[in-house]
């Protein structure tokens, strides 16, 4: 399995060859990609310790390693932090297991750095004191830097008290290396709203009741970052910031070893560092190959193509409902694997399985009665009162329509309830065909990114 879904202790994402530390020039230490700080052997007492970013309204878990420092019989008794700037950053939820510890930090201002001063004592009666540096940024804005690659500041840790939730300490967040904050660039600095709040200004203009379960919001392509969509890493990080997310991936066959690649494309030369064809190309060719914008980074050998077998395992993890497409395969035998290996894996009812054939989703129904099938606009069938009786007929269905279509055309929505079919609306690319999507009164959406525009 791939580094960062891997049954350690500690998160980790940097190649095995990979320092732990960036630099100590200076008695400076800074670790911008992981979550977990191993702290050097030797003295501690100045040392600065520059942390990962958090938003000034996140409440984000920093984890500590001082075995390098303890003795090895030793343990830790106490931890105590303390702000030496900004009292507005509280340090609380603290674990201690042995040599490391965790502790939540909260609030504090936009854009302060704000020095904690950490004090650790250990059962043995040993005082170990610190500074770390918290970068405060902003929530859900990007920044560009000198190399040209986004990196998101805020907002991307764990979210509330229960931290990141059913991924426990296994996954990591994506954040670029050698972060020189000096030369950040906003390029989006909109303010920014939550989901319902959104919600209900757009149900009130309309005169429509806000509907009685929440609007879902599933990640088409895993939640479509521009360099690494439909890989699973890419889902860790979509789901550590918004747990209540569905997502959408593209599954497909390869040539003749009777594998499952989840990639979109009929060749992969958009984004990965070679041109191959899906259709004739192995398993182990397409695992071979390499995210170019991610070449001259930690992560170029570490993020690959996903399986569905790791995709699988994923959602298994999440318990978040899911929408495999069935994007190429050459026999209906090879349907029969992909939706039996989902069922291997208890998923079933999790599952919408899309298509635009119809005798595909009939193909589907006949192996599997739990799950959900997803009649896609554009397959074999653009006609809605067509499409409707299809989904009726096999039952538990949804049709998966364009924005657009629905949006001329609101009267689909009110078709689809009143025949018991589910509606999923495709893709909202920015924020404002997300409210076009929701202004039609459907509830269920496919976004590249989660909305959090405020208009």
């Amino acid at each position: 399995m791939n580094n960062y879904l891997i049954n350690n202790n500690e998160p980790k994402i940097l190649p095995a060859n990979e320092t732990q530390c960036k630099s100590q020039k200076n008695n400076i230490i800074e670790q911008n990609d992981r979550e977990i700080f191993e702290l050097p052997s030797g003295c501690l007492s100045g040392t600065i310790l520059r942390l990962s970013c958090k938003g000034p309204t996140e409440q984000k878990f920093y984890s500590f390693s001082i075995k390098n420092r303890m003795l090895e019989n030793d343990t830790i008794a106490t931890v105590r932090f303390s702000p030496t700037s900004d009292s507005n950053v509280t340090a609380d939820r603290y674990s201690l297991q042995e040599q490391t510890f965790t502790v939540r930090f909260n609030g504090g201002e936009l854009n302060k750095d704000v020095p904690l001063k950490c004090e650790v004592k250990t059962e043995k009666e040993e005082i170990l004191d610190f500074v770390c540096i918290l970068p405060i940024r902003a929530e859900g804005v990007l920044y560009e830097n000198n190399d040209g690659l986004v990196v998101i500041m805020g907002a991307t840790g764990p979210k509330g008290e229960k931290g990141d939730n059913n991924l426990n300490d296994e996954t990591t967040d994506l954040h670029v290396k050698s972060i020189n904050s000096s030369a950040l660039v906003p390029t989006k600095a909109a303010p920014s709203a939550s989901l319902f709040s959104i919600v209900n200004k757009v149900y009130e203009t309309r005169s429509f009741n806000l509907p009685n379960r929440p609007i879902e919001i599933t990640m088409h392509r895993g939640g479509k970052a521009r360099i690494i969509e439909n890989t699973v890493y890419n889902a860790v990080n979509s789901y550590r910031a918004h747990q209540e997310i569905s997502f959408e991936f593209d599954i497909q066959s390869t040539a003749t070893d009777g594998k499952f690649i989840i990639w979109h494309d009929n060749k992969t030369n958009r984004l990965l560092d070679y041109s191959l064809e899906l259709r004739t190309s192995t398993y182990e060719d397409l695992k071979s190959l390499r995210f170019s914008d991610f070449k001259n980074t930690p992560y170029y050998d570490v993020v690959k193509l996903s399986s569905l077998d790791e995709w699988c395992q994923f959602i298994a993890k999440v318990n978040r409902p899911f929408y495999p497409e069935i994007k190429r395969f050459e026999t209906i035998d090879q349907v029969t694997q992909i939706v039996k290996t989902i069922q291997s894996y208890g998923l079933s009812h999790l599952a919408t399985f899309q298509n635009g054939v119809y005798s595909v989703l009939e193909h589907v129904r006949s192996l599997d009665s739990k799950c959900r099938v997803g009649y896609l606009q554009f397959g074999e069938d653009n006609n809605i009162d067509s499409a409707i009786k299809k989904m009726q007929t096999l039952g538990n269905g949804v049709l998966l329509w364009q924005i657009d279509t629905v949006s001329q055309d609101p009267s689909i929505v009110q078709k689809c309830i009143d025949a018991d079919v589910g509606l999923s609306v495709w893709t909202a690319e920015n924020d404002r065909n997300f409210l076009k999507a929701l202004k039609t009164g459907t509830t269920s959406v496919m976004c590249n990114n989660y909305p959090v525009q405020a208009f």
